[in-house]
């Protein structure tokens, strides 16, 4: 998909959105159970180890929900190239973002990132999305008992995950997921 010129802000740069929407594209068509005619070209970037490990280092940390979303979409188009056209090159690379993702997974709340914004409701934005990788791969993932003690503690008085009043969908999916 083409999204050049079409950035939202520098979190959301036009390769974010491209991804994105990849990723919603292959939802769609799921929802519908058809599958992409061709392969993804662009994953094949993330076949050489150290462009993949650079790719995930090179990421903004402290800022965990938006490299969150980053490392779900390129898993998820990982996946795809796997599943529907049988590239081991992409499974392989799947295998690299799992044991990068379990080397850099804090164990103090089983959350990713850097900074103070990685400890609370970013964290946990940033977590879900690596969440709904592990949980679709049937793979577990560390920390889990630790995580959900952080998550309870940071639902608010309403039940809901937002820290402003009446929630907010984003929070609220990635709490209560």
């Amino acid at each position: 998909l083409d999204t050049a010129g079409r950035t939202a802000n520098t979190n959301h740069d036009s390769e974010h959105l491209s991804h994105q929407l990849t990723t919603f594209c292959l939802s769609a068509l799921g929802c519908l159970d058809e599958k992409p005619l061709y392969p993804l070209r662009f994953v094949s970037r993330w076949y050489d180890k150290t462009e993949l490990l650079n790719w995930l280092d090179g990421l903004n940390w402290h800022n965990p929900w938006n490299s969150g979303n980053k490392v779900m979409f390129a898993a998820i188009n990982l996946i795809c190239n796997y599943e529907t056209f049988g590239d081991f090159k992409a499974r392989e690379a799947l295998e690299v973002w799992f044991a990068w993702m379990d080397r850099n997974q804090k164990s103090r709340n089983g959350f990713w990132g850097k900074g103070r914004l990685s400890d609370y409701f970013y964290g946990m934005g940033g977590y879900y999305h690596q969440y709904v990788i592990y949980n679709y791969i049937q793979r577990p993932v560390n920390h889990e008992h630790r995580t959900v003690d952080v998550i309870l503690r940071l639902q608010q008085h309403d039940g809901l995950f937002s820290p402003g009043n009446g929630g907010g969908s984003c929070d609220d999916i990635d709490g209560i997921d």
